[in-house]
């Protein structure tokens, strides 16, 4: 690496860091860019992606943004006249440019909002280079900086994501290399851009306002004597500081008219000892998600640097001082913000990215910054082992990546991304008008299913009795519901729609649906609309046959045997039992699907493990027991299906009634 310690920044350096940046996401992201919202926190990334389709569809009025949710989590004070779906939020500005993009194209694909974040975080890397290479560190310094950024696993994870954390720090970058510019060449224009920046930093992300704050009260202390300056600056200050009040007090409004789906509340540790716990649990979850041993690894050597800085006095000029000052307000001010918001930092890796990582990495500048070496052996010491690092970080960062985006059997929300994938053409098969509402009872996120089925409505995410009921009170024309949890997350727990629900369509993995409330109580299949389908397989024990499954007997197996399906999404997998818990309820049985290839591709799998312990969680003297599992698109042929009842809780169990069926859709519409 260079080694040059001039400050001037060249095209040629840009030009490498901005060629290594661009290779490093052609790595890491070439799989993912065009990905809907999916796997950590896709909740949230579905709700930014639903306010840019919300923009497209209100012809780009930016100050009413709107999702497909009709209901919001943070009601308005008053009943709503007509419910549109806006929210309070964020100026969502990327998300706004994504919807500009989109009316332009025609296009609403994932990958244009994917695009804005990643472009405007490499933006925000190149600023964060520059400002490296400004504070006179080698240009081989300054790159592994910002490589070093990069690789952090969960930048990276948003840098090709929907939060709007990044295109904020990205502005916040930028901000402090104008900043840095200011302090040396004392130019108000640099100024200017500075809090210019951090202003729209804090509009799209709230919490970005801790930097501006942080360097208004620096310049306030070193220039307190010298009231010219001091005025200008707080004068530009503070009319940049009413743009955001103005939008603050406007999204104030927002809330109470519209209400909102985004959290508008603080959510602090109660106390201190509350705190520490929290604080445990947030390092436990997501340690090894904000830094790999690499990054902490150089983290600990520019600590050590900054703390030999500060003993020796070595190259503190006032420059430095003073920047030496904002990161550590701004680094107080990141731990007041984690106490405000405590209880949100164990379920949200990107806070730490809204508080922490700015004076973290403007830490590491300084520190790097300071590092000079003429020794060819020295030199040759240091970059050998920056390259190394470099590697080390990059490996794991990657590694990091591949496993977030990898689905899980507990992730509901993957799952019902998976399931309501096509939903949108069932919905026209089904003769369903664009402007005809739906409510979504099995939803488990706000937007998701709404998206995909596109059409608004309402969501049920969490299927009690109480939230079912009172979602039907809402003004919708047609419901849908997921296979998958259609008995064992909505039916078990309101019974009462067995008798209601008029079946319209189904693609073997949603449901739609009619209320009717004029018709006898339906049974399992007839909900599923299998009288019209392909039964491919089925097996049945008659009434008289008991199957006895003790705590010692781990698997009962239902199938296993070979098979050669069509290749299609459209092929399910339906059991039915009635079953009676001996004794003590236990959690541990689960109905598992199980499909290997025992002939050329034996690498092929799939395993489903579904739990059977809500079927039971009621004191009932016989479980009625009925699941729906999809099969996936198979590419291979003599596919051996296995499917037990997996006892790992060691319960006593008697079957009666139980029945298997492999069935294909080839009617959507009823």
């Amino acid at each position: 690496m260079n080694t040059s310690t001039q400050e001037s920044l060249s095209k040629n350096e840009i030009g490498i860091t901005a060629f290594v940046l661009i290779l490093l996401s052609i790595i890491f992201f070439h799989n993912h860019i065009q990905q809907f919202p999916s796997h950590i926190h896709a909740w949230t990334q579905s709700d930014r992606y639903a306010l840019s389709l919300g923009y497209v569809d209100n012809g780009l009025d930016l100050f009413h943004p709107a999702t497909y949710n009709l209901q919001p989590e943070y009601p308005a004070q008053e009943t709503l006249s007509e419910e549109k779906g806006i929210t309070r939020v964020d100026l969502p500005l990327p998300d706004y440019f994504a919807a500009v993009i989109m009316t332009i194209t025609g296009n609403k694909n994932p990958i244009i909002f994917r695009l804005i974040v990643l472009v405007s975080g490499l933006i925000g890397l190149l600023y964060f280079f520059a400002l490296t290479r400004s504070m006179n560190a080698t240009f081989g310094f300054s790159l592994f900086s910002t490589v070093f950024l990069f690789t952090c696993p969960v930048f990276s994870y948003y840098l090709n994501g929907f939060i709007p954390s990044i295109p904020a720090i990205s502005l916040a970058f930028a901000a402090f290399y104008y900043y840095w510019k200011y302090l040396k060449y004392s130019n108000f224009r640099n100024y200017l851009a500075s809090i210019t920046m951090l202003i729209f930093a804090a509009l799209i992300r709230a919490p970005f306002i801790l930097p501006l704050i942080s360097m208004a009260a620096v310049q306030l202390v070193f220039n307190w004597r010298n009231k010219e300056i001091l005025m200008k600056e707080a004068l530009w200050l503070l009319l940049f500081g009413s743009l955001f009040s103005a939008y603050y007090t406007y999204n104030q409004y927002l809330g109470e008219v519209y209400g909102s789906i985004f959290l508008n509340k603080l959510m602090p540790a109660q106390s201190f000892s509350e705190w520490k716990l929290l604080v445990i649990e947030t390092w436990f979850f997501w340690k090894w998600q904000y830094f790999s041993l690499g990054h902490y690894f150089v983290l600990a050597i520019s600590f050590l640097i900054f703390l030999w800085i500060l003993i020796r006095k070595v190259h503190i000029n006032n420059t430095l001082l003073k920047f030496i000052l904002i990161v550590f307000v701004m680094f107080i001010g990141s731990i007041f913000y984690f106490t405000a918001m405590a209880h949100q930092f164990p379920d949200h890796d990107y806070y730490f990215i809204d508080s922490f990582y700015l004076p973290l990495m403007l830490f590491l500048s300084i520190g790097l910054s300071q590092l000079h070496f003429t020794e060819k052996w020295k030199v040759l010491g240091i970059n050998s082992s920056m390259f190394i690092v470099t590697i080390l970080m990059i490996y794991s960062s990657y590694l990091i990546q591949n496993e977030r985006y990898t689905t899980q059997g507990w992730d509901r929300t993957e799952i019902t991304h998976m399931n309501f994938e096509g939903s949108n053409k069932l919905c026209n098969e089904a003769g369903i008008d664009k402007n005809e509402r739906v409510l979504v009872i099995d939803a488990y996120t706000y937007n998701v299913p709404l998206i995909l089925l596109d059409h608004k409505g309402y969501t049920v995410t969490n299927t009690s009795s109480a939230k079912i009921n009172q979602s039907l009170q809402n003004h919708f024309d047609f419901i849908a519901i997921q296979n998958r949890f259609l008995s064992s997350d909505v039916l078990r727990n309101y019974p009462q729609l067995r008798s209601s629900l008029k079946p319209i369509a189904n693609n073997g993995k949603v449901g739609l649906y009619r209320i009717n409330t004029n018709q006898s109580q339906q049974s399992y299949e007839m909900l599923l609309g299998l009288r019209d389908q392909k039964i491919i397989y089925s097996t049945q024990y008659q009434n008289d046959r008991e199957l006895i499954q003790t705590s010692d007997k781990d698997y009962l197996v239902v199938l296993d045997s070979i098979f050669s399906l069509p290749c299609t999404d459209s092929i399910s997998l339906i059991f039915t039992a009635k079953a009676n818990m001996i004794k003590e309820n236990k959690e541990g049985l689960f109905l598992v699907l199980d499909l290997s290839c025992p002939g050329e591709n034996k690498n092929f799998k799939h395993y489903d493990a579904f739990s059977l312990h809500p079927f039971f969680e009621k004191t009932v003297n016989q479980a009625e027991i009925e699941v729906t599992l999809n099969v996936p698109r198979l590419m291979q042929r003599n596919i051996r299906f296995k499917c037990y009842l997996w006892n790992s809780g060691h319960n006593n169990l008697v079957y009666n009634d139980m029945k298997l069926q492999i069935v294909q859709y080839i009617k959507h519409t009823f």
